[in-house]
């Protein structure tokens, strides 16, 4: 078993799975090969280079209780908004359901 996740956390592993699908790997030796790659300087492989080049800039999301819940209700009331609702009445039930949803985290 140990062996099996030094290979899967290994820049072997990553190269391998990125090539299967374009899926997106975790090692920054990888990224920096994505970035430098010949095969993205133009579109689409650009895009690729530009989110790896841009990955160092990431954040992980807040670790604040219930903030799946909280930015869940937010996005469906921001694009009820989008789509015409209106804003006070959107808000006000974002705000009836977080009310409603934090009562479980006391």
């Amino acid at each position: 078993m140990i062996q099996f996740i030094q290979y899967a956390i290994s820049a072997e592993a990553g190269d391998f799975w990125y090539q299967q699908g374009d899926n997106w790997p975790a090692q920054v030796s990888l990224l920096d090969k994505i970035t430098n790659d010949p095969a993205n300087t133009d579109w689409p492989g650009k895009s690729f280079a530009i989110a790896a080049g841009e990955s160092a800039h990431g954040v992980p999301r807040p670790l604040t209780v219930a903030y799946q819940e909280y930015e869940d209700i937010l996005s469906t009331a921001f694009e009820d908004m989008r789509n015409g609702s209106d804003v006070k009445d959107s808000l006000d039930n974002a705000a009836s359901q977080i009310e409603r949803e934090m009562q479980k985290y006391k």
